[in-house]
Parts: C-alpha cells; structure tokens; sequence
C-alpha cells in the first residue's frame, strides 16, 4: 500500500498535478489533526472495563493507577440509555490510597451523570468518573452500578448511519444498539435529531484550526451556568463549507443525472477538541479546538 501511495505520488507530480499534491497535504493534515483529538482523550491513569451489559442493568469497573494530577481528573464516558430518564447509581469504592502532594480544588470528586440528549435515535447520559474519593484520597478500584428502570422489551436494529455515528461512541454499544429508534419515513426532505439546546451560529473564512474561548461561548448564552463541557456539539453545512452550486449546475444542464436526487443531511457534526481546567463545568479559561473550512479552498 506504501508503494501505491508513493508511485501514484511521483506519476502526478511528473504531471504537474499540482491540485493533488495539495489534495495529499490536506490529507495528511487532517489525519495529524485527528490523531491528535483521538490521542487527547486517552486518559492514562484510569482502565475501565464492562463486568455486566444487560438490557436491564450496566456494571462498569474502573481501576486508577496515581502518578500525578492527570491521572485523577474527571473524564465521561457515554452511555446508552432506553429511556430519556437518567437511571440511578450505585457505586462502591475499594482500596482508597492516600495522596501526599496536595490536590487542586478544581479536581472533583464526583461520579454522576452531567448531561443526557437524544443522539441519532438513541437516548444518551453522559457519566462523569472522578477516582477521587476524597481530597487528599483515591480509589483504586470502583464499580459503577445502573439499573434501567423501564426496559425496552422489542429489541430494533439500527441503521446503517446510527451505527456509523453510534458504535464506537457509546460505551454499551452491544445492548444500546437495541434502543435506537426507528426515524420515520421520508419523502423528500431530511433531517437529524440534533440534541435540544441554545444554538450559536458563527463564520468561518478559511481553513484552518481555530479555537473558541469558554468566555467567548459564555457572553453569547441566554443560561450560561452549570454548562457541561462535554455537552458542546459542532455542526457545519453538508458540504462543510464549500459552495456547491456548480454541482447544483452541472446536475441541472446533464441529461445522464435522474432529476429526484438523494437529499443531503442539512448539518453534519465536526470533530471537537474540549481543553477543561478540570471541573467538566465550561468556564471563561476553557478552550475548543476545531478544524474549519471556508466557503472556498481545496478539498
């Protein structure tokens, strides 16, 4: 495959293909990029593992090695739910450590849940883990219980787009994917369950990375309290900021296109990078990172 990759390389620059060697560019970047959101949500001190996954309860273990404050900072992970109601917790720690050096207050010591929405069909929470127990404490080991209270009985088959957006974002994605809802059916127009909330909307000129400030966010929000940071979502246009109306153009003067064409998707969601001080709240010092692309570039 390497050599593929450079042989088709070398024939293009012979040619002078210079819009694809910035098409290559693009690409390499991009892949960087992602590589690096992907990398930045490793939590290195914490191993967690699924006991039980069943369509009434959810059993999740959670060993924490310290090392240093990284190692105890909160993190989430998503769950899928079959109801919108948040199930109870139950939550047994073990093999608490003391820690010596002394531990930012901004760390909490909480696990609960911090948001919940409706993702592509499927009813989602948000669970926050902290490992720590106490302030100058940590626990080794802890398992997380949740019971369902109203299990779906009928089991349902996700789509092909819920398994894309869905699978390798919900942690019990083996049960969960039983819960997704069916959408209901189409004609002509599109559309998406984008998650309930306060929508800003905001320009971008040209590509590249760009970073919006918590306090930014902030000043813009009708109810800007207790605002989970994990619950920001990114959206852009199906064409993700390219113009399309030469395709528009070329659809409407060719003979050889069927006139009824697949609608796209009105928004598509952008991968985000969330740099929290710590307590999962956003706050003014917090940060997103984001790739965007203006109305004109190379694809």
């Amino acid at each position: 495959m390497k050599n593929y990759f450079e042989w088709t390389y070398i024939s293009n620059l012979l040619k002078g293909d210079f819009a694809y060697i910035l098409r290559l560019m693009h690409f390499r970047i991009t892949t960087i990029f992602c590589t690096i959101l992907i990398l930045s949500f490793l939590h290195a001190g914490s191993n967690w593992e699924i006991i039980s996954s069943t369509s009434n309860q959810f059993v999740l273990r959670i060993d924490t090695e310290f090392e240093n404050d990284d190692d105890i900072k909160p993190y989430t992970l998503l769950i899928g739910l079959p109801t919108k109601e948040l199930p109870q917790l139950e939550i047994i720690r073990s093999n608490n450590v003391s820690i010596q050096n002394a531990i930012s207050d901004s760390i909490s010591n909480d696990i609960m849940w911090v948001n919940n929405q409706l993702l592509q069909g499927l009813y989602t929470g948000s669970l926050q883990i902290s490992p720590l127990a106490y302030k100058d404490s940590y626990s080794k080991n802890i398992v997380v219980t949740m019971t369902y209270s109203v299990p779906i009985q009928d089991a349902h088959q996700p789509s092909e787009k819920q398994k894309r957006f869905l699978e390798n974002r919900i942690t019990n994605w083996d049960i969960a994917k039983q819960w997704t809802q069916s959408p209901a059916p189409k004609r002509v127009s599109r559309s998406v369950d984008y998650p309930d909330g306060e929508w800003l909307n905001f320009t971008v000129i040209e590509d590249g990375v760009y970073k919006l400030s918590g306090q930014t966010i902030l000043n813009e929000l009708t109810n800007s309290t207790n605002i989970a940071i994990n619950s920001l979502r990114l959206y852009t246009h199906s064409s993700a900021g390219r113009e399309e109306m030469s395709d528009f153009f070329t659809r409407f003067n060719s003979s050889t296109i069927p006139i009824y064409t697949e609608v796209p998707e009105n928004l598509i969601e952008c991968a985000i990078e969330s740099i929290d001080d710590g307590n999962s709240i956003l706050d003014a010092n917090d940060e997103i990172l984001f790739y965007g692309r203006g109305a004109e570039g190379f694809d």
